[in-house]
């Protein structure tokens, strides 16, 4: 059997190509139950709106003044030289077992991994996140930088990734949030926003006002921005009043409570306010901020230490984060991160791995968006890990299910050239001929095997499934990769005694 994408010898029982990543285009046979040794894991209304009886002038202009009285610094120095970078671990890498892969899928086409020479924007982050912690005063009245936060991610949706920077070790007045950029090569600030924010899809911010002394208090006021023609623009100022709450600024009128539950709501958009029922504010909030599309960010302390971290891995990126929160037909509840990696690399081997981890992982994004949408389960997660050590760049994707089962897709290509490294390269970079490789990794399978069935149990099919697990033809299979402290594994299938007829895992394999 040859791979389709890049013609490359497979064994019949592959699953994906060892040489270009690609899944292998195969029916999926159906998943049994899960065996008894691995851990189990727990898991319109109207729309027409009632524009204002009464002329509230004082309070639209007070809720603007002080969305926009913020006198905030916004520091935009050049970044030192790019170092090696690439993008801080979802998850650690396991010894679970994993599903068949899934099948592969064409992705949209409007967005690409990496496959052409650009920025390293996360190289470049790094670069800057020392330079800000290193220089605080540049930033405002900063006391304590490492009780600030920042963030990497895709904030303004348009297909490369942005720094957010918490300004919160600082007094209240002083506390923001800013936004950077790097695509040109050069980190410059794009936005910033109050303290209190949220990012959401479609490139949408919904910023909590300062003070609420004016409001009513069933929601705090906030601002809406949204991300268009290359700049975050005000798309909405929102309020309330309530019966129970008349403060002094917005007084609750009866005759503006068309449903009558005692709470006004108010919005601003292009200099018009309306008077909004309970039911019309959520299709406000539904069209804008659905609780599901919140772009998820990975927060970190502004320390030398995660700094340092997201330059040690700057040879992987975030092709695509996507979260997935349903009930199925049986009341389970998911709510899972699926992360597709990109390696940043533009070597024609790069390519084609992110064309495998691209297919893999928008299938698996397809697959759970089903499940959502007809209330079944399938995919509950997809992560990936990355690391370097200088010399390899290696990234591991899992699919984990609700079955306790986990697929991995390990790659590792050779720095800077990046090419990706096959068993002969792997086994040669430790000193070993293929040969000897197979070898350990067979004594390695044996060994885990036999700690994980019971060497007791010495029966027929004990010794069937073991001479399986070692034979030549599951070797073909095996995956060969550096750890992050530079160990030696191996990603093998075991085969089992119940449940699945095998499993696959990440052992570290046992060198003399």
């Amino acid at each position: 059997m040859y791979c389709t994408k890049c013609g490359h010898l497979l064994p019949d029982t592959a699953k994906f190509c060892g040489r270009c990543g690609s899944p292998v285009q195969r029916p999926a046979p159906a998943q049994p139950g899960p065996p008894p040794v691995s851990p189990a894991t727990g898991k319109g209304s109207r729309r027409s709106k009632l524009w204002l009886l009464l002329v509230i002038p004082v309070a639209a202009a007070a809720l603007t003044a002080w969305f926009l009285l913020r006198d905030r610094p916004a520091g935009d120095p050049a970044p030192s030289e790019p170092t090696q970078l690439e993008s801080k671990p979802d998850t650690q890498p396991d010894t679970q077992p994993e599903t068949e892969a899934a099948p592969e899928t064409e992705a949209p086409g409007e967005t690409q991994p990496p496959e052409e020479e650009g920025p390293n924007l996360r190289t470049l982050y790094g670069e800057f996140l020392r330079q800000v912690h290193d220089s605080p005063q540049d930033y405002g009245e900063i006391d304590d930088i490492e009780a600030c936060q920042f963030a990497i991610g895709d904030v303004d949706q348009d297909g490369a990734e942005e720094l957010v920077i918490s300004f919160t070790g600082t007094y209240t007045a002083a506390q923001y949030a800013g936004l950077w950029s790097a695509q040109t090569g050069r980190v410059e600030q794009i936005a910033q926003f109050g303290p209190t924010c949220q990012f959401y899809a479609g490139g949408i911010v919904q910023e909590m006002g300062s003070h609420n002394q004016t409001y009513g208090a069933t929601i705090w006021p906030y601002r809406l921005y949204q991300w268009t023609g290359g700049e975050y623009a005000v798309l909405a100022d929102v309020w309330c009043a309530d019966q129970a709450i008349d403060l002094d600024g917005v007084e609750y009128q009866a005759a503006q409570d068309l449903d009558g539950d005692g709470v006004i709501y108010f919005v601003t958009q292009n200099l018009e306010t309306a008077a909004l029922t309970q039911a019309e504010y959520q299709d406000f909030v539904d069209q804008y901020i659905p609780a599901e599309g919140e772009n998820v960010l990975d927060w970190q302390a502004l320390t030398l230490e995660n700094i340092n971290i997201l330059v040690q891995t700057a040879y992987v990126t975030t092709y695509r984060q996507e979260r997935i929160a349903y009930t199925d037909s049986v009341g389970n509840r998911y709510d899972e991160i699926f992360t597709i990696p990109a390696f940043t690399l533009t070597s024609a081997d790069a390519v084609a791995c992110n064309k495998g981890l691209r297919l893999t992982g928008e299938s698996a994004i397809a697959e759970a968006q089903a499940a959502m949408t007809e209330g079944y389960s399938l995919p509950c997660g997809l992560s990936y890990t990355a690391w370097d050590d200088g010399k390899y760049v290696t990234v591991v994707m899992t699919l984990s299910t609700d079955s306790d089962y986990w697929a991995y897709y390990v790659h590792t290509l050779s720095l800077p050239e990046g090419e990706l490294q096959d068993w002969d390269d792997m086994a040669a970079a430790y000193g070993l001929t293929g040969q000897e490789a197979r070898a350990a990794v067979a004594d390695t399978l044996a060994d885990f095997f036999a700690r994980n069935y019971g060497e007791a149990t010495q029966d027929e099919f004990y010794q069937e499934q073991l001479l399986r697990t070692c034979a030549e033809e599951n070797l073909d299979e095996a995956v060969l990769f550096p750890d992050s402290q530079g160990n030696l594994m191996v990603m093998a299938r075991v085969y089992s005694l119940a449940g699945a007829d095998s499993y696959w895992y990440l052992l570290p394999v046992e060198l003399d």
